[in-house]
């Protein structure tokens, strides 16, 4: 599936915080909103990430978290809400080609579902008797 794939995209944040992003780009289309450039009725998903610092960077398939770290350390907090996440003990120093490929495998194992709710869970919760 992605022998046709010619580049990779890695993403570095230095000083930064995504709670400062996302106040940044409510703000912004706030003022835009204000100015009658936006219609607030038209407001969704799409258009605040217009506003985000990089809204052309796709949202992360996976995010890698070193040294153990089981938080994303508002780090892409909008853009990592359907990512997978890889956690390893590994400190980002030591992190080398090996890590990686075993985050690549462990990522490839995994069944994508963008927040929703597989049928078989659904099913699973119904024969036994729970509720949702």
């Amino acid at each position: 599936m992605t022998a046709a794939n010619t580049r990779l995209t890695l993403t570095i944040a230095l000083s930064y915080g995504s709670r400062t992003e996302i106040g940044d780009a409510a703000r912004r289309l706030a003022l835009d909103v204000r100015e009658g450039v936006v219609d607030a009725e038209t407001i969704d998903e799409e258009s605040l990430r217009c506003y985000l610092y990089d809204p052309l960077t796709p949202d992360p398939d996976l995010l890698i978290r070193t040294a153990g770290e089981m938080r994303l350390s508002n780090f892409l907090l909008w853009q990592c809400s359907y990512s997978e996440l890889y956690v390893t003990p590994t400190c980002w120093p030591d992190f080398r080609s090996e890590e990686l490929i075993a985050a690549f495998r462990a990522y490839a194992q995994r069944r994508r579902k963008y927040g929703g709710v597989e049928e078989s869970s659904i099913e699973a919760v119904g024969e036994e008797g729970g509720s949702s």
